[in-house]
């Protein structure tokens, strides 16, 4: 069944030699013709990275193979090709490629000091190290690796390939992988391994499509990124073309190339789609036909999520870029302006959603980063044979439309009863079309924001209830708020939760009644839920875990200020850690304030793991609050002067907390060394005298920690931190790692890693 099977596919001839052996050398020629790695002359090695330099695209791809373990009896894991001009290209698996270089080590002496390697950072490449591994004994490993795999509950046992496609994956990859072998000179194990691989699968075709989807795959996204880089239309269009062409079967998106191709050739004839100025006989206001002008110019991404029930934000600039209660903060200034634009940018967006026209944002970064691409493959491959094209591109990698962005807006601001916003369109029949979108519009275009809130609480999802909230909370007609509480009462208890904090933040006083009739409410539907009960949130089923959850609401209606916290706290009537989980909860976005008033209280502990929780508290916090801008320039912007006022109002209580000493160098850098008897490449250290110090020393190194990607924990812990009490009442607080990131960290890396302390 084997040969037939590849003779199906068209991608090969497969002979018999004399003595009846199946042999699969046409098959690699076809796939090598077709794009795999040409392997001649290359060593097989057993590769990592230094590193993770920004702004290479086939890098990612190349780590994302790696890390996709196909089995861990083998030793290597890619080759090094060299090309004509002698530059180095490593591939995982024959698709994906990138160019290396070979960082060079430190001598001894380097290293017994502390210092880093004499690596040439101006060669091209990404620096790597690498040794060479064994092909025949890893041949034989995956030869054993498919067997185990067949095993029951493998990924190749029988009963798996009905819903699970991870085991024609793992084989199309060994099918690459004998390729490359071929091609190496290692002719007997590759054809071993495709005869085995194929002998295991009910149907190789699907095997070998795999392997012919991968391809095709790697060769679109250079198709792509050279675009990027470009911005010919015209030669994307001749690139996307070609492919069509070379792939006729195997390449799961060609139907979505076709239509992109299309597309492309409306493009650069100028026929394509555009949005007009006026929709169904309403025209467009001047206002509206910039903001689809702003559109078209857009460069920078938008994430419908930022936007959920974006007709009922604020319309007040500084109150969207405020950190604060209306879901994510606001930075960009299209966003601001489709906010401020209400129902007519709503008509607006109806129009844009009849246009073709491409804009300069990928695809790629809007609408698939929630998804993964089997994901969306799936769910476009559900549709019907008249629709599969339209799904499929609507599923790719490519220039985004016009129209994509329109339509996820309109899904965002339409409350269907989903948690708009995070949804993505796959093109084709939508579950609600631009005409279920014109006749809400029509319906609702001249409610006030009150009336608005109380459709969008009605018929939204749980995003667009918090959003309509604020205004009912502010409604002086007592209907809604009875709409609100009997909502939220109705509510399984999971849902109910959210909802009711939110409303208590909102009404303060005001919901003093409501708090304690909902109290007695969540007590009885704990004391009568089972214990594996998933409607009852884990902190809840903690001991005193409804006694804190309610003491952190009763703050609100009470009123209670921050001052009057940090004096309980200072007093010892409240114990820290339970200060700190009132404290987020009665500060949310003005902790900056009180920032000296904390430091305050840290200075005067006296316990180092209380004082760490404090700042835990900072560090986390502000991490969360920058991060609700999003991303762009305007966002950054927002963050660094965020940042800059953290830093501002942390140095105004110097006294209390003071500069790092000078012990092992003035700017208190670290130094990394070996450590004997430890399975680690280095540890970073640093010395303070004052146990808030050693604190402020343990933040600095955790968010080193984070900026480098180290993890923590777990039986092959990477990275991990310590404090010691040395003579002389100095105390060290140490960062372990192992196997990456040797060397000394300059003073440059020291600031990239912690922007947000003093230094």
């Amino acid at each position: 069944m084997i040969a037939p099977a590849f003779a199906e596919v068209a991608v090969s001839e497969v002979a018999d030699d004399q003595a009846g052996a199946v042999h699969f050398n046409g098959a690699f020629d076809r796939l090598l013709e077709l794009g795999v790695v040409d392997t001649k002359g290359a060593q097989y090695v057993r590769l990592s990275f230094e590193g993770m330099p920004s702004g290479v695209p086939e890098l990612v791809r190349v780590r994302q193979v790696m890390s996709n373990a196909r089995g861990a009896t083998r030793n290597g894991n890619g080759w090094i090709v060299k090309d004509k001009e002698g530059r180095s290209w490593f591939t995982p698996d024959g698709v994906n490629r990138v160019e290396v270089r070979e960082k060079k080590r430190a001598n001894a002496l380097m290293r017994a000091l502390g210092g880093g390697s004499d690596d040439d950072k101006e060669a091209s490449g990404v620096p790597a190290s690498w040794r060479r591994a064994a092909v025949k004994k890893d041949a034989r490993a995956m030869v054993k690796d498919i067997t185990k795999a067949t095993e029951e509950n493998g990924i190749l046992d029988p009963d798996r390939f009905s819903y699970d496609d991870r085991g024609q994956k793992f084989l199309s990859q060994v099918v690459l992988d004998a390729c490359l072998m071929y091609r190496a000179g290692y002719a007997d194990e590759a054809n071993e391994l495709v005869h085995v691989a194929l002998s295991v699968y009910p149907t190789p075709e699907r095997v070998i499509d795999g392997v012919i989807d991968d391809l095709a795959e790697a060769r679109y996204a250079e198709v792509y990124e050279a675009f990027q880089k470009s911005r010919d239309w015209q030669a994307y269009r001749d690139g996307v073309r070609s492919l069509v062409e070379r792939f006729p079967r195997g390449w799961l998106c060609r139907e979505g190339a076709m239509v992109l191709s299309e597309k492309l050739d409306a493009r650069i004839s100028g026929k394509q789609r555009v949005a007009q100025d006026a929709f169904n006989g309403h025209p467009l206001s001047a206002q509206t036909k910039a903001l689809l002008d702003g559109l078209r110019q857009r460069e920078t991404v938008i994430y419908p999520s930022q936007l959920s029930g974006w007709l009922l934000y604020p319309t007040d600039r500084d109150e969207l870029k405020s950190l604060g209660r209306y879901g994510q903060a606001i930075a960009d200034e299209w966003m601001i302006e489709l906010i401020a634009s209400g129902m007519d940018g709503f008509l607006g967006l109806l129009a844009a959603a009849e246009s073709d026209e491409f804009l300069m944002v990928s695809r790629e970064d809007s609408a698939r980063s929630y998804y993964s691409r089997s994901d969306i493959l799936r769910a476009a491959l559900s549709r019907s044979d008249g629709e599969l094209g339209d799904a499929l591109f609507s599923a790719m990698e490519r220039p985004t439309l016009m129209s994509d962005v329109a339509l996820e807006l309109l899904k965002a601001a339409y409350p269907d009863g989903s948690d708009s916003g995070m949804s993505i369109s796959f093109g084709g029949s939508e579950e609600i079309g631009a005409a279920e979108y014109y006749q809400w519009w029509k319906e609702h275009r001249d409610l006030s924001k009150l009336e608005l809130a109380r459709v969008y609480f009605s018929d939204g999802g749980g995003t667009h209830k918090l959003v309509a909230m604020k205004w009912l909370a502010e409604s002086q007609n007592s209907s809604d708020a009875k709409l609100v509480e009997d909502a939220v009462f109705a509510m399984e208890l999971r849902a109910g939760l959210e909802l009711a904090a939110k409303w208590v933040d909102l009404r303060r006083s005001n919901a003093a009644e409501f708090l304690a009739r909902w109290e007695a409410h969540v007590r009885e539907q704990v004391a009568a839920a089972d214990e594996d009960d998933y409607m009852i949130p884990w902190q809840l089923r903690q001991e005193k875990g409804l006694d804190e959850h309610f003491k952190s609401l009763q703050l609100l209606v009470n009123d209670t200020t921050a001052d009057e916290l940090f004096a309980k706290m200072r007093a010892g009537e409240l114990d820290v850690e339970s200060g700190i989980k009132q404290l987020a909860v009665l500060l949310e976005e003005k902790e900056i304030e009180q920032l000296p008033a904390i430091m305050d209280l840290v200075a005067a502990l006296e316990d180092v793991d209380d004082q760490m929780r404090v700042l835990d508290w900072i560090t986390d916090t502000a991490v969360a609050r920058s991060g609700s801008w999003g991303e762009g320039p305007e966002a950054e912007a927002l963050k660094i002067g965020y940042r800059a006022r953290i830093a501002g109002k942390l140095d105004a209580s110097r006294a209390h907390w003071g500069m790092l000493p000078a012990r092992i160098g003035k700017n208190c850098l670290p130094v990394m060394r070996p450590q004997s008897g430890q399975k680690v490449s280095g540890a970073m250290a640093m010395c303070a005298r004052s146990p808030l110090r050693v604190s402020l020393q343990f933040m600095r190194l955790r968010s080193i920690r984070r900026c480098m990607g180290l993890r923590s924990g777990g039986p092959r812990r990477r990275c991990s931190m310590s404090t010691s009490r040395w003579p002389g009442g100095c105390w060290r607080v140490s960062l372990f790692m192992r196997t990456t990131n040797r060397g000394q960290l300059s003073k440059e890396m020291w600031r990239k890693c912690v922007p947000m302390w003093p230094s």
